[in-house]
């Protein structure tokens, strides 16, 4: 039967879609060994997937030719970040896109500190702060031998001292005192009151976060005219504790954390920043502060009490040292010697603190060696019971001075550097206040200017006599005390002239150099004996060594190939010589009229100096300057320092009879005494 109405296509459909199907599946089945193969890719490479093992391969060994190479070509397009700006931007701009958030009801959130309620961002409205001024200054002069030892441990000292020993040195040491207090109370006070725009500082800000970060001394010499200039900035001593206020990179800004970290640096350094020691000396005049230098008659007792003293410290405080060296050496028959030189050592300096204390004693100090009733040492001194900075009104501070010239005279000014509390906080205060965030210190006030000091210089002379005619007819002469530093000292000379003379002479001088040049340098060599008057290079904290002449002879016992020292120290003739020369002599104005003045008193010498001025010297009036006093009472300190000690008068047994002598093998009582007549 003959279908109706239905084309082919509609009969065969399904057949032709099956087909369509099949042919599909012929295709892809035949695309996937006739067509391209998979790809992938590596950095800039298409390769095969086959390939790309080996893509990986190559790459990684040229990486490791890299990493392994010791020339490697580094990169030349890696652009340049500016980290630290982006920080210090972003950590003194707002946390939040505005200044304050929206609250939906009420006013703005105040949180509370610790030091009370925090400052509104922004809002925050300060006064310029003005730190307090220090008092008027102290200033004094010094004049001593600094130890050789402190050049090899601060170099840079070198270039300010003579370039072989003696390290002779003047210098000028400047006092004052800061109130801190006052400080303390400008900080914590509202300047216009609550009812004024300002506000006082947030107490968090400045409680334990201001610190005296160094000490400003300021300096101005005297001119021939009369005038000030060479203003000139003092820097600190060479080896002094300093501070870095700056960034870590060349011309960077310190950071708020790096500001904070100083600040605590600070605190627990306070006495060496405020009040620096100054260097070890082995001879010459000891140092004391400005204020406890003393100006009556009793400077010079003083002064060798104050050195006897140091010197117990010193020879106390070695035995300690060396005590504990030995106790760290293994006692084993390798370190017998060593062992041996520290304890000849100890010996030695403890022979040396008992002559010490027994000096003491004829001074009037009480010996140091009876401790039964002594009371209990602060291990923490005097920084235990120091006040807090800010509450202290009378904070000491004080500066060295060692680049002062001999015979100029200057006068000084002292100031301090402190942290800015307000540094890096520019966000909480108002727009036109940010100045008062940017700088990371802040200076005090000018001191006034000290007294004027005349820095002695290492030559001087003095007319300390002149007359017209002698008894003898001999015509006007005239004598002049000459003095040269040298060894901690100033040494003396005298030196006659006539008319027509110049002003040229020797002086003696002490050859402590041969006596150091024998010394150990350290206290495992082989000791010297206890030498009286040898000043034994000190160390850091070690000053002014004992100064007593030697027993002739004296050789260590322990050592017999130890190099033997003088009896006393020996001397040497250097000559002193000033570009001037005597013109005349004559009866001073009273004098020749008919005056009451008598003597050498009565006359005057006529001198002409190095440039060609006349001057005229007064016997009088030169005994009664200040620096005579100054200079002859250096050398007489200098001089009783070199001089021998007597001899104590060693007691002799008593003569008893050969009768009263017990029979041999029979105790005749006192057993022990007989022993101790061998020593010496």
């Amino acid at each position: 039967m003959k279908l109706k109405g239905i084309s082919p296509i509609e009969q065969h459909v399904e057949k032709i879609v099956v087909a369509v199907f099949a042919a599909a599946l012929l295709g892809l089945l035949a695309w996937q060994f006739i067509g391209p193969r998979n790809k992938v890719t590596l950095g800039t490479d298409t390769v095969t997937i086959d390939q790309a093992t080996d893509v990986v391969a190559r790459k990684a060994e040229e990486v490791q030719r890299k990493v392994a190479s010791r020339d490697p070509a580094l990169p030349t397009d890696v652009p340049s970040v500016a980290v630290g700006e982006q920080f210090r931007a972003r950590f003194r701009g707002p946390v939040a896109p505005k200044k304050e958030l929206v609250v939906a009801l009420g006013g703005p959130i105040r949180a509370i500190g610790p030091g009370g309620e925090l400052p509104t961002v922004g809002a925050l409205t300060l006064t310029a702060l003005q730190v307090p001024a220090v008092s008027a200054p102290i200033a004094a002069q010094y004049a001593a031998t600094i130890d050789q030892r402190e050049v090899q441990s601060y170099p840079e000292l070198a270039a300010l001292l003579p370039t072989e020993i003696p390290f002779d040195k003047a210098w000028v040491t400047v006092e004052g005192t800061f109130n801190g207090a006052e400080l303390g109370r400008v900080l914590a006070t509202d300047p216009d009151g609550e009812a004024g725009s300002m506000a006082a500082m947030p107490k968090y800000w400045w409680d334990g976060g201001v610190q005296i970060l160094r000490v400003d001394l300021h300096r101005e010499e005297l001119q021939p005219d009369g005038s000030w200039s060479n203003a000139t900035v003092v820097q600190p001593i060479p080896g002094q504790a300093k501070l870095q206020l700056s960034g870590t990179a060349p011309g960077a800004e310190i950071t708020l954390m790096d500001l904070q970290t100083r600040v605590r640096e600070a605190g627990e350094d306070a006495d060496d920043i405020r009040r620096p020691d100054f260097y070890t000396t082995v001879m010459g005049q000891v140092w004391v502060a400005p204020s406890e230098v003393k100006t009556d008659g009793s400077n010079q007792d003083q002064q060798l009490k104050d050195r006897k003293l140091r010197e117990r410290d010193d020879a106390e405080s070695d035995i300690a040292d060396l005590e504990k060296r030995v106790a760290d050496i293994p006692n084993e028959p390798k370190n017998k010697a060593q062992r041996a030189g520290f304890t000849r050592r100890i010996e030695a300096r403890k022979v040396e603190l008992r002559k010490i204390n027994d000096e003491l004693r004829t001074m009037g100090v009480e010996s140091a060696d009876d401790t039964t009733n002594q009371a209990p040492v602060d291990p923490e001194g005097d920084a235990s019971k120091a006040k807090p900075l800010l509450e202290d009104d009378a904070v000491r501070i004080w500066a060295h001075d060692i680049t002062a010239q001999r015979g100029k005279t200057y006068r000084y000014r002292l100031g301090v550097t402190l942290s800015n509390p307000v540094y890096g906080r520019d966000a909480a205060l108002a727009a036109d206040q940010a100045d008062l965030a940017k700088s990371p210190t802040l200076v005090s006030s000018d001191s006034p200017w000290s007294e004027n000091i005349a820095v002695l210089d290492s030559t001087k002379y003095f007319i300390v006599n002149a007359q017209e005619n002698d008894a003898f007819g001999a015509g006007p002469s005239a004598t002049a005390e000459v003095y040269v530093f040298y060894w901690g000292y100033y040494r003396k000379g005298t030196i006659s002239m006539q008319p027509g003379d110049p002003l040229a002479g020797e002086v003696r001088v002490p050859e402590m150099e041969k006596l150091i040049a024998v010394l150990p340098q350290d206290p495992g060599d082989e000791p010297l004996p206890p030498a009286e008057n040898v000043p034994p290079p000190g160390g850091r904290g070690r000053p002014d060594r004992a100064n007593e002449p030697p027993p002739p002879e004296n050789v260590d016992p322990g050592n017999p190939n130890a190099p033997k020292l003088p009896a006393r120290p020996t001397y040497k003739e250097i000559l002193f010589e000033r570009d001037a020369f005597l013109l005349d002599v004559a009866a001073a104005p009273s004098q020749a009229n008919g005056g009451a003045a008598q003597g050498s008193a009565g006359y005057q010498a006529f001198m002409r100096d190095t440039e060609g001025a006349i001057t005229i010297k007064s016997p009088l009036a030169e005994r009664s300057q200040a620096d005579y006093a100054w200079v002859a009472q250096s050398y007489a300190i200098g001089e009783q320092e070199l001089r021998p000690r007597a001899e104590k008068q060693k007691r002799k047994p008593k003569e008893r009879d050969e009768a009263d002598r017990p029979p041999p093998g029979k105790s005749g009582g006192g057993r022990g005494g007989g022993s101790g007549g061998g020593g010496g």
